[in-house]
């Protein structure tokens, strides 16, 4: 191999440098993989075949499987024992078991997955610990599981079955892991059912499966004694072989560097070189923004304590009139005087209740069209200043700051959602109507002293009803003064606040304007650095 220019600790680092965590990970298990090999040479038969690795199995390793066996997806690690006994340690623990339940264990769905070791008298040569992986699907593993797993073998068997040679899985699987990572010293290509093929079909299976691996590749028809020989020689090689895995790995990782080269050189060479300037517009245009703060404060004070307070106290004063003219002539209609008279402080609370809620509902609806306008305002204000600024700090600006804050929602909230603001929390006049009645319940007392001075019965019926005409107009006239009053507050209460909530959500826009240009003015350098690095690597690599 010829890319050997660093060392996989100076491509881990040229790689954090770089932010390529893929990358990363995958030098991660490399190395992991590389300090996991003992002392034995560690051999790899990987399959995703059924019949073909129960084949093997049985030819290669001496399970008896039955034609009735299934087997499920396992990894087994196969060592040679000295003396006659037959030992299996799975994640449960060791356990002393012959080779008939080892079987039905491989053989059960639900010892699907199974990872075990086998310990196994005069298997083949004890330099050797053969690891056997099945699995349905080469996915079932992810890439960096693979390369950790590849990274730990001195040599590698990718067995096949001759009837179905090289599906577009085991192609790509052998693009992209085993022939970067491995030499054609350290894999072979193991074609299994070949018994069921004839000469011309094993010449033609054979013919393309060169086309389809690296040059020089060793692709041999499986059989039994074929493949112990292959393992003995992987043996008397093992020094040569380990010699060979940390370049090869290298060469690898190597490769998925340079690939990732091209587009991130791309990507930080798109760089914004207008920041400097976007940066100081918002700076130079700081008395424009200072001049659309006061003028949106004092769009507010105008409508919510002029416009919308004189809309509220026409609506009040409308609503006492029609209420005091109606009380008025059911009072002169009434012919029990004394039992009308007892509901007519408790209507009036009743009705005024209603009215003002009402109005809540006014106001909000009001306020709500108001606060549309603002955000307007606030808007067209904005985007005066980001106007000028060049594409890319637009498009930044957009993207990071503008998609993030919406005026409208921030100073609302949205239903269903918590308030951002507190200004839906302030925008209450019905709570007004508690504190109006309690000193108005007095007006409408008709002392005894009055009905002294009446000497005829139908003089003291007129004289309870003038009198409470007067009390009616007295407590009309006071009712929608305290109300007038009371609500003027909360109105001054409302302004204050959507004109803090405006200026708040005025203030962070602006802040993170400032902050997300000047981040990206930070993170100029870091590309410049990082296209530094790229520019070595380039030459390096030439």
């Amino acid at each position: 191999y010829i890319i050997m220019a660093y060392n996989i600790s100076e491509i881990n680092e040229i790689a954090q440098k770089l932010h390529l965590s893929n990358l990363v990970d995958s030098i991660k298990c490399a190395k992991e993989g590389l300090n996991n090999c003992s002392e034995q040479v560690t051999v790899l038969v990987v399959t995703t075949h059924n019949i073909v690795g129960k084949a093997f199995l049985k030819e290669c390793v001496g399970l008896s499987f039955a034609p009735t066996n299934r087997l499920y997806p396992c990894s087994i690690e196969f060592l040679s024992g000295n003396d006659e006994e037959y030992v299996v340690e799975t994640e449960f623990g060791r356990i002393n078991i012959g080779e008939t339940a080892f079987i039905k264990q491989l053989s059960s769905k639900e010892s699907n997955n199974l990872q075990a070791k086998v310990t196994k008298p005069f298997l083949f040569n004890k330099l050797v610990r053969l690891f056997f992986i099945y699995v349905n699907d080469l996915e079932d593993f992810s890439h960096n599981e693979w390369i950790y797993k590849f990274a730990s073998a001195d040599k590698i068997y990718f067995l096949l079955d001759g009837l179905q040679i090289f599906n577009d899985k085991e192609k790509m699987f052998a693009e992209e892991l085993i022939t970067p990572l491995f030499s054609a010293k350290r894999c072979t290509y193991l074609i299994g059912n070949s018994k069921f093929l004839s000469d011309s079909e094993c010449t033609e299976i054979m013919e393309y499966s060169v086309s389809i691996t690296e040059k020089d590749s060793s692709i041999m028809l499986w059989d039994a004694d074929s493949f112990k020989k292959s393992v003995d020689d992987t043996a008397n090689e093992g020094l040569e072989l380990r010699k060979m895995m940390e370049p090869e790995v290298t060469h690898f990782l190597s490769k998925k560097l340079l690939r990732e080269i091209p587009k991130l050189k791309e990507e930080l060479t798109s760089q914004n070189a207008n920041l400097e300037e976007s940066v100081a517009l918002l700076s130079e245009n700081s008395q424009v923004i200072e001049d659309s703060k006061k003028r949106i404060n004092n769009k507010i004070d105008s409508f919510i304590k002029d416009y919308a307070f004189i809309q509220f106290e026409k609506r009040v004063n409308g609503f006492n009139r029609a209420l005091r003219d109606s009380l008025t002539n059911d009072i002169q209609e009434s012919e029990n005087i004394d039992v009308d008279s007892k509901w007519i402080n408790k209507y009036m609370e009743f009705v005024w209740s209603k009215f003002i809620s009402e109005q809540e509902s006014w106001l909000k609806a009001t306020i709500l069209n108001e606060v549309t306008d603002i955000e307007t305002l606030v808007n067209s204000d904005l985007n005066l200043v980001i106007g000028q600024m060049d594409s890319k700090s637009q498009k930044l600006i957009k993207e990071y700051v503008m998609a993030k804050y919406n005026v409208h929602s921030y100073l609302i909230g949205k239903e269903g959602k918590t308030d951002i603001g507190e200004l839906s929390k302030v925008m209450k006049i019905g709570s007004l109507v508690l504190t109006l009645f309690a000193p108005l319940a007095a007006i409408l007392t008709f002392g005894g002293s009055e009905l002294v001075k009446l000497v005829f019965k139908n003089k003291i019926e007129q004289g309870k009803k003038e009198h409470l005409v007067v009390a009616v107009e007295k407590m009309s006239k006071q009712m929608s003064e305290q109300v007038l009053a009371q609500a003027k507050n909360q109105f001054d209460t409302i302004a204050g606040k959507l004109k803090e909530q405006t200026m708040s959500v005025y203030g962070n826009i602006l802040s993170e304007l400032a902050e997300v240009l000047s981040s990206q003015k930070r993170n100029m350098s870091e590309k410049e650095n990082m296209l530094s690095i790229i520019k070595n690597i380039e030459e390096t690599y030439k």
